[in-house]
């Protein structure tokens, strides 16, 4: 199990690294204060991929969020709202690193983002952002992060600077991976396996697959099956 440890401060709670269409200078980074006391975040910085350093005098509120952004305009056209400020750099397409500085120089948060599964593919072009699920667990790496909702049609930028986020969850959601079919291409009739390994903070009381069956023009409702716990091997 992964031990989540719940800490109240201010983290990196939601990215926009690649806004759709081009728009290359729609770029913002949103810290959340999770905690129930404000956070005076004077002289504190964002590193490596970009940089910005916090004017003297800032303090975010409890439960409360602060954006800064690549570009003012180009911020406030699409999001209807200033944000707080501009950061030099760009976020990589690909993949890249933010960190959160104290004033003391200590590493407060970090995310080393990538555009590929397990990361959210949507944020990469397709008008998401990433968004933290979790904002009290300390996990940076990807089961700790999702896609903002995509815009119906045409892609266009979405994301919710400012805002709670579309994933938000109070407790780190189990982490999902390793899933394997066997056999990859089953006859009619024939048992597949399913097998993935799921990992949690929190004791897992029952992990269920979801499935239905489907064939040429039809579609059978889902139907629930109990996943056993197999021993590590």
């Amino acid at each position: 199990a992964m031990a989540s440890t719940v800490h109240a401060g201010v983290v990196i709670n939601e990215i926009l690294y690649h806004a759709p269409d081009d728009l290359d200078n729609l770029q913002f980074i949103e810290l959340y204060n999770n905690g129930d006391q404000p956070v005076d975040i004077s002289g504190w910085k964002l590193a490596k991929a970009v940089k910005f350093t916090f004017p003297a005098n800032t303090v975010i509120k409890a439960d409360s969020y602060f954006v800064i952004c690549k570009d003012a305009k180009e911020f406030k056209k699409h999001y209807g709202f200033d944000a707080a400020g501009v950061f030099t750099g760009s976020l990589g397409h690909g993949s890249d690193n933010v960190e959160l500085i104290n004033a003391a120089g200590k590493k407060v948060d970090g995310v080393k983002y990538k555009s590929r599964a397990p990361w959210p593919v949507a944020a990469d072009g397709y008008s998401s952002s990433l968004e933290r699920i979790c904002p009290m667990a300390a996990s940076t790496g990807p089961e700790n992060w999702a896609p903002s909702p995509m815009a119906p049609g045409t892609p266009k930028p979405m994301g919710t600077p400012g805002k709670k986020n579309a994933s938000f969850a109070a407790t780190l959601p189990p982490a999902i991976s390793k899933v394997t079919f066997t056999p990859k291409h089953a006859a009619p009739d024939q048992d597949i396996t399913v097998e993935a390994e799921v990992k949690s903070g929190e004791e897992l009381k029952d992990i269920e697959l979801r499935y239905r069956l489907a064939g040429s023009g039809y579609e059978k409702p889902e139907q629930t099956l109990a996943m056993t716990k197999t021993p590590k091997g």
